[in-house]
């Protein structure tokens, strides 16, 4: 019934960015990584507020 979580590891997150700086959708890697695309997003918006010290 309760669905199964995974959180990046370091390697997901340089494959991440390497994707995104040549322009992949979110969606597509989310596919690849086979995680939800709100995985993705979450971990863009927590990679933001490390980088930039947003709360």
């Amino acid at each position: 019934m309760g669905q199964n979580y995974r959180q990046l590891n370091e390697q997901d997150r340089v494959f991440l960015q390497i994707m995104l700086d040549k322009g992949y959708p979110k969606v597509r890697i989310a596919t690849i990584l086979g995680v939800h695309r709100s995985t993705i997003h979450r971990e863009l918006k927590r990679t933001r507020r490390i980088i930039f010290g947003i709360n």
